[in-house]
């Protein structure tokens, strides 16, 4: 029911009524005392207008209200689902074996830059983190190492590009490996190891839908597997030493919870540049390897 809603809403007839009540209104969106009343006017016009939709899309799907509502809390509900997996070593105690993540997520714009959009962070560098592209098998597969150099973490990582055009939608994996022997451990130094895929789901020419899954193995450092006390230190957690096992666990999980929220908001907020970029503008799928001339040697 949420697809039928997005659909509804990225219909021509929606945008086309929408965007001219906001062109006709615009100049009469000023901050100031004289136009408050206004505004009240021109919110109650606008809350009308978007009622007069819902009522057609009800009807339409022939469902009420009532059962919409209790459908859409549903899915928010069931946007983000966590599973925590634990196992003991007789040198570190319990540690976290590995976090299985799912997340669920709609972007407006064009499925193929979305899916860019991805791709080109984990080439490019920026002020958080060094990217390197090491090796590259293919045109769609390549093997980078991502330094955060402020937390003391690197990621190497194997990631692909899968375009299925009968499905139209495209897949990005990733493969985090602990080790290489060419890359030794630093001082300090953990990394992260396990699997992701993406998968971008053209729904319109402007309506992305992307669903997100990682399971993520305990980081490791030269020692080994980190304690649950090191990997939350690692997450920036406040660990006393009486804290139990149940309690940093939770703190874990808040913690990674948070920092993939902010990823997918992040990524949202990037993504945001092609809302208003007409469908006859967008990119192929020719998914740009240029970065790779960089490559690490």
């Amino acid at each position: 029911m949420i697809r039928e809603l997005m659909l509804f809403i990225a219909g021509a007839e929606f945008q086309s009524t929408f965007e001219a009540f906001f062109l006709k209104h615009a100049l009469k969106f000023t901050d100031d005392e004289e136009h408050r009343l206004e505004y009240t006017q021109l919110f109650q016009e606008f809350q009308e207008l978007f009622e007069q939709f819902m009522q057609q899309f009800y009807l339409k799907n022939n469902i009420t209200e009532a059962e919409f509502g209790k459908r859409c809390r549903a899915a928010v509900k069931n946007d983000a689902k966590a599973s925590q997996y634990l196992e003991s070593h007789e040198e570190n105690g319990t540690c976290i074996r590995a976090i299985e993540y799912h997340l669920q997520f709609t972007i407006f714009a064009n499925f193929e830059n979305v899916a860019k959009t991805w791709w080109f962070d984990l080439l490019e560098a920026s002020p958080l983190v060094v990217s390197t592209v090491l090796d590259a098998i293919g045109e769609h597969i390549i093997y980078v190492s991502q330094e955060h150099s402020s937390l003391k973490y690197t990621r190497l990582c194997l990631a692909g590009i899968v375009m299925d055009e009968e499905k139209d939608r495209i897949t990005i994996t990733q493969t985090g490996i602990a080790t290489d022997d060419r890359f030794p451990f630093q001082d300090g130094e953990s990394r992260s190891n396990g699997f992701q895929w993406v998968v971008f789901q053209h729904v319109t020419d402007n309506l992305t839908l992307v669903r997100w899954s990682l399971l993520n193995f305990c980081p490791v450092n030269a020692k080994g597997p980190l304690s649950l006390s090191e990997m939350a230190r690692n997450l920036r957690c406040a660990v006393r030493p009486n804290d139990s096992k149940e309690s940093i666990l939770m703190k874990i999980h808040i913690a990674v919870e948070g920092a993939l929220g902010n990823l997918r908001d992040q990524f949202r907020h990037r993504c945001g540049r092609f809302r208003l970029e007409p469908p006859s503008t967008m990119g192929s799928r020719n998914f740009s390897m240029e970065s790779l001339r960089h490559i690490h040697t």
